[in-house]
């Protein structure tokens, strides 16, 4: 009997029609979805490069105004001259750490974050000029390490950058002071970093470097000086600047009206004078 039932089943169960399991989902693409996350996305894209164009729209006129003013006494106080051909400068909104803004020397190229509440306006303007500086900063470092060395001590971390920043700075405004901009500050001292990367440097720099700059010490002499304020002094060495090393191998210019320029620099007008 068991056998008969089981065997009805089966027979019902082959000739009854196929029912299809109910789908445990319903996957398609949404177009309409699609379309607005598209459009947001698209959005949300375009912002960096609406700032890019910003930034180059503001900048493109400052450098137009004063680059050669700047250009010519940068390049002279590595020694150097501008490139013949113009520095290529990418312009993305954030172009990575540390800083935001990068240069490879060889070729020279600068890349520079537009998205950087930083680089803004006239601050743009020193912060492309002190990226290209970049392309002679071994001139600094090389100077930097060179002194240390005469006088004996280590050369500290970050001092050619330290002096790569001012030098960019104090050009720049200088610059922007004889075309009636007077209030303009450096980068440096906006951001703090004589407070914090460059603790303690800057009234040695500020005293020497625009005597350089100004013709009337020679870089060497100007970083041997700084370097003689911010390092420990040697035992036993009193007014020699290492052993064997007298001031007198770094003539410095007194201020006397008699006393010339050491370096004859047809922009050092510029450069406010630090002599009374």
């Amino acid at each position: 009997m068991w056998c008969a039932l089981l065997l009805a089943f089966v027979l019902v169960a082959q000739t009854a029609p196929h029912v299809q399991p109910l789908p445990l989902f319903d996957v398609h693409s949404a177009f309409w979805s699609n379309l607005h996350s598209y459009l947001h996305a698209l959005t949300r894209a375009s912002a960096p490069l609406r700032e890019n164009r910003r930034f180059i729209a503001s900048l493109a006129p400052l450098i137009e105004r004063h680059g050669a003013a700047i250009a010519k006494p940068l390049a002279a106080s590595f020694d150097a001259k501008w490139p013949a051909r113009p520095i290529p400068v990418d312009v993305v909104y954030d172009a990575g750490p540390p800083g935001n803004a990068h240069t490879t020397s060889d070729p020279a190229h600068i890349t520079i974050g537009a998205g950087d509440r930083r680089y803004q306006d006239l601050a743009a303007l020193e912060v492309v000029f002190h990226e290209a500086s970049h392309v002679w900063d071994m001139v600094l470092m090389k100077g930097v390490n060179e002194a240390a060395a005469r006088l004996g001590v280590r050369a500290p971390r970050d001092l050619w950058h330290a002096l790569l920043f001012f030098n960019a700075g104090v050009i720049t405004a200088a610059v922007l002071a004889a075309a009636g901009t007077p209030d303009y500050r450096l980068y440096v001292d906006v951001e703090g970093m004589f407070d914090r990367a460059y603790k303690g440097w800057r009234p040695a720099i500020q005293k020497h470097w625009p005597e350089f700059l100004a013709g009337r010490l020679s870089r060497d002499a100007a970083i041997t000086e700084i370097l003689l304020e911010i390092t420990p002094r040697l035992p036993g060495i009193g007014d020699q600047f290492g052993p064997g090393i007298s001031r007198q191998a770094f003539p410095l210019k007194s201020c006397t009206p008699d006393d010339g320029p050491l370096t004859t620099a047809p922009w050092t007008e510029l450069i406010p004078d630090p002599c009374p």
